[in-house]
């Protein structure tokens, strides 16, 4: 009987263990005859035990008395606060500064808690944070030397509005630290979909635009005073200002009427918004020429033949909004009103 018992616990032990690997790689893929697990189902498990590949591998910043550092996703303090600023973990690396004196500890920093890119010249301004994308990652060199230089903000392309910081040119770095295109730009934003907006030196405009990740420029915009990341094969872009003596009393903000292009630089839609958000999940948020707000779906259709007061983006898959008549509400990704 003691030896039945023992069998059938080790069945039992042997189904269970079987069940939850095949729960935790999502597959169904088939023992050896030996009724051992494969040799990929062996690997796959172990590779799902590897922290750098899973949730709770990530590490986030914190602060404490002023200073950052990071925790696991269990709480356990991995880096110890010491840096000035500390931000998130994009593959694999995070921007840090140090404090004032330990200038050797900016740069990006590994899940070890090492620096493995020493960038001690980098100027990280307010509005700017370096981080890596597609493998590269725009950086800041140096700060402009000649004071009568042409400033443009990093992303708006708006006059400097820090005259006493002058933030440097900005070159991509790839993850060994080099400069991989050998070029500087006057503002650079982060790579997405495997192209980024680069504005060029004075001079230079018409280089203004799209690089791909060769540093080609493949969408030129000359004209462009804001583009933003490519999302779902669409990027929202300004190609002009407002001209505020003749156009609607509903604008805000100093960036012109945005449209939305494809990767061959079209404008898809043939309309313009007053303002926008990225593409997620096949709909866009935009507020309107009339100054209402709407979901569009990727045809630049109203997505769900409604305007509204405001609204924000979907969460936990609905969307608080406003209604024209000014009640509040949520909706869900069919655009029912589903209550508060």
């Amino acid at each position: 009987m003691k030896q039945i018992a023992s069998t059938m616990l080790f069945v039992i032990s042997f189904l269970a263990v079987t069940a939850c690997m095949t729960e935790l790689r999502g597959t169904d893929q088939p023992l050896e005859r030996n009724g051992y697990l494969s040799e990929e189902l062996q690997i796959n498990f172990i590779n799902s035990l590897d922290s750098t590949n899973e949730e709770w591998g990530r590490l986030y910043p914190f602060r404490e008395d002023g200073l950052g550092g990071y925790k696991d996703a269990y709480g356990n303090v991995v880096i110890e606060p010491k840096y000035l600023y500390a931000e998130e973990f994009f593959e694999e690396l995070a921007f840090v500064r140090g404090v004032q004196g330990r200038e050797e500890q900016t740069g990006f920093v590994g899940l070890t808690g090492e620096i493995v890119i020493p960038l001690p010249l980098h100027h990280p301004a307010y509005f700017f944070t370096p981080r890596f994308s597609d493998g590269f990652a725009p950086v800041i060199i140096r700060e402009w030397e000649c004071e009568n230089e042409r400033i443009l903000l990093p992303t708006y392309g708006l006059s400097n509005p820090y005259p006493e910081y002058n933030p440097g040119p900005f070159v991509f770095i790839d993850r060994a630290g080099q400069n991989i295109f050998g070029q500087e730009f006057l503002s650079a934003n982060e790579f997405s979909e495997g192209l980024a907006f680069v504005r060029c030196v004075t001079g230079m405009d018409e280089q203004t635009g799209y690089i791909d990740i060769t540093g080609s420029l493949v969408i030129p915009l000359p004209a462009a005073n804001f583009a933003g990341r490519f999302s779902e094969g669409f990027a929202h872009v300004s190609v002009r200002m407002w001209d505020r003596t003749v156009e609607n009393p509903n604008i805000r903000g100093p960036l012109g009427p945005f449209i939305f292009i494809d990767r061959a630089g079209q404008n898809i839609f043939e309309q313009e918004f007053l303002s926008v958000r990225p593409f997620e999940d096949g709909i866009a948020r935009v507020s309107l020429i009339n100054g209402n707000a709407a979901f569009i779906d990727r045809t630049g259709k109203n997505a769900f033949g409604i305007e509204f007061r405001e609204l924000r983006d979907f969460e936990n898959g609905y969307a608080m909004v406003v209604l024209l008549d000014g009640t509040r509400t949520r909706i869900d990704r069919s655009g029912n009103i589903v209550g508060r």
